[in-house]
């Protein structure tokens, strides 16, 4: 037998993988890198974050589907692990207008899902131009696949809760901004989609689940002296 079919088909590429001694060095490099928040990752697990996406599309007949568990939970950084979990699940979409897919970033898989992040837009656009989106990008802290689109969200927005997050996600894959829009205004919180990156505006949460601007509450009070009925309700 030739040398390729003697090789077991369970040995890892080693090209595939960067090793190194803990996360604390993996994220050294990645802050090189120029993803300056490494370590801001969500408190909830990827299960919850599903299952509340999940929830809100499964009415209009989507499905969303959790792929996290692609992405290595090691320092060892399987950096070609998430484009082909994404090359899988854009696959799958082709055949399934309906499905969604979700890769959440945690703290344990940041070094395979970060730096293969930066190995996709290497062999997209070249190092040197990767390396300069990447440092004017905010750090991604999920990645959404559905139909033929591949969505970034920044770390900075799955700091809130997975409900809070589903809302946006689920605007995104069925375009009904007023899943995730103000309360008073009616207008959506997202700002921009550069790079597709999804950049959210700043926005206030009230204990009820309500999400609001802060310019429509003070406008609001200046107006009538007094704060929205659904923040005097959470106040008595």
């Amino acid at each position: 037998m030739g040398e390729e079919q003697d090789k077991p088909a369970d040995v890892p590429d080693p090209a595939a993988f960067i090793n190194f001694e803990s996360h604390a060095d993996a994220a050294a490099m990645l802050l090189g890198l120029g993803f300056l928040e490494v370590w801001k990752s969500p408190s909830y697990c990827a299960t919850d974050l599903c299952d509340a996406v999940d929830s809100l599309l499964k009415e209009r007949g989507f499905c969303a589907m959790d792929m996290t568990t692609a992405i290595p939970d090691t320092s060892q950084a399987a950096y070609k692990a998430l484009t082909i979990a994404g090359f899988n699940a854009a696959a799958s979409c082709r055949k399934d207008p309906k499905a969604v897919f979700l890769v959440l970033r945690t703290e344990l898989n940041t070094p395979s899902f970060l730096l293969g992040h930066h190995w996709s837009l290497v062999q997209a656009i070249g190092k040197e131009m990767a390396d300069a989106q990447i440092r004017k990008s905010p750090t991604p802290g999920a990645l959404i696949i559905f139909r033929d689109r591949q969505v970034w969200l920044p770390s900075s927005v799955l700091t809130a809760t997975p409900e809070i997050v589903a809302k946006l996600i689920a605007q995104e894959v069925t375009s009904d901004e007023s899943l995730f829009s103000c309360c008073m205004c009616g207008k959506t919180f997202v700002e921009s989609r550069e790079d597709a990156f999804i950049r959210v505006s700043e926005m206030g949460v009230a204990p009820c689940g309500k999400m609001f601007r802060r310019a429509c509450v003070e406008a609001h009070v200046k107006e009538t002296g007094t704060l929205p009925d659904f923040l005097q309700q959470q106040c008595t």
